[in-house]
């Protein structure tokens, strides 16, 4: 049994499980958070799954030897139409222990049968040619590279976006956003937390701190500030305009 933290923005490469460690059946458990895990084969073939939180997979068979899995490295999935932003996941793999020689029907990515088995970003760029293949109701189809809706077995839609539109939409809906309502966002925000102002004022005298997602800098003003070296940063530029004249102003 493996056991894996994942936080936000973290992703898995793509691979197949070694062949000749382990049995033909691989179980997967997903706590904390949902995510979209990919399986791609030689064609160039994809299949997007959505793995809700507290949800089982099971691979066998030729999802088990055939397919490269993966989960790309972004901070949201779009399921059906809606975003789910991903949240801390712990991902808990069960194999179970192979005593001899793997002898399964996929010898290209056996390292029992082969001694060299194929990676899987020489495979995926041998055979797709930075073309994206996918799945829908057992027909292929190629698309060009651009993302195609298609269903897992339970029948969600599960839109694979790119990180380059997952970004723009973050952007627009979270970064612009924050810029406009900076000024309401900060008089809600005025007061430290209790116990990260006791934090703060427990550290030796010296002590850098660095505040990432600082917003209007709450935690920079405390009494007493001159003992530390606070530093505070924040993607909202009209947060760290507020935080600067909040400072000055200390």
């Amino acid at each position: 049994m493996t056991l894996n933290e994942y936080f936000p923005g973290a992703g898995i490469p793509p691979h197949v499980d070694a062949h000749s460690p382990f049995d033909g059946v691989v179980l997967g458990i997903s706590l904390g958070s949902g995510v979209v895990m990919t399986w791609k084969n030689d064609k160039g073939i994809a299949k997007h799954v959505f793995l809700p939180r507290r949800s089982v997979f099971v691979m066998s068979g030729e999802a088990r030897y055939g397919w490269y899995h993966q989960i790309a490295s972004r901070r949201a999935d779009k399921v059906d139409g809606k975003i789910f932003f991903r949240k801390r996941r712990v991902s808990i793999t069960i194999r179970k222990v192979r005593f001899e020689p793997c002898k399964c029907s996929f010898p290209l990515y056996c390292d029992s049968q082969s001694q060299t088995p194929l990676p899987a970003f020489e495979l995926i760029k041998e055979k797709s040619k930075d073309k994206d293949s996918t799945a829908s109701n057992g027909k292929s189809e190629e698309n060009g590279g651009k993302s195609t809706n298609i269903k897992d077995p339970k029948g969600i839609v599960v839109e694979n976006e790119d990180d380059k539109k997952l970004s723009d939409w973050e952007k627009k809906y979270v970064y612009q956003t924050y810029d406009k309502i900076a000024a309401h966002f900060s008089k809600t925000r005025y007061k430290p937390w209790p116990k990260v102002e006791a934090f703060l004022n427990s550290l030796e005298e010296g002590s850098i701190v660095i505040d990432v997602g600082c917003g209007n800098g709450k935690y920079l003003g405390i009494e007493n500030r001159e003992r530390l070296h606070l530093i505070g940063t924040d993607r909202c530029e009209n947060l760290l305009k507020i935080c600067r004249d909040r400072i000055d102003q200390c």
